[in-house]
């Protein structure tokens, strides 16, 4: 809880909206999963969630999102459980999760779902969901080698955004 607070913080100190979020009563209340990223962040008409870690290095943190060899059962990519990803698509929101990253000293953040109508103004930044075809999660977990080649080619093309450019993106 201390890294979420933390970062909300320092995002209100650059003239975002944030929020706690994490869980939406009403939909738990009806039989819904509920769960939701720690933070909705918002900024010049434009939202995110933010799923908020601890400190860790890059590579911990791209396991994060992609689960344990690449097995997409996180928050991220289980339609059983949280599903972030279908969260963002249905509100057309970023996606990203945050850590301290041990080495920067700073938080991180990890795109992983960019809303389909900004894809132009931010097309040199590569997101995880750029990277996986939803419609083929099933398959992809059941393929160790697809998996492996997801995981290399994510360690090679997503870069980790700063805060300063997290403001970029939000302007």
């Amino acid at each position: 809880m201390y890294y979420v607070i933390d970062l909300a913080n320092k995002l209100i100190q650059r003239e975002f909206r944030a929020i706690y979020a994490n869980l939406s009563w009403v939909e738990f209340g009806q039989g819904k999963h509920g769960g939701w990223p720690d933070l909705i962040i918002g900024k010049n008409c434009k939202v995110g969630l933010v799923e908020v870690k601890g400190q860790m290095n890059f590579n911990e943190a791209l396991e994060k999102v992609l689960g344990k060899n690449v097995a997409l059962g996180t928050s991220f990519f289980d339609p059983k459980g949280a599903f972030y990803v279908g969260l963002a698509k249905d509100l057309g929101a970023y996606l990203f999760l945050a850590y301290f990253d041990k080495d920067y000293e700073d938080y991180m953040f990890i795109p992983v779902v960019f809303p389909t109508c900004s894809k132009g103004k931010s097309s040199s930044i590569k997101s995880i969901l750029d990277l996986i075809d939803l419609s083929r999660i099933e398959e992809i977990r059941k393929n160790e080698e697809e998996r492996k080649r997801i995981e290399e080619k994510a360690r090679k093309t997503i870069k980790p955004l700063t805060l300063d450019d997290l403001e970029k993106l939000f302007k």
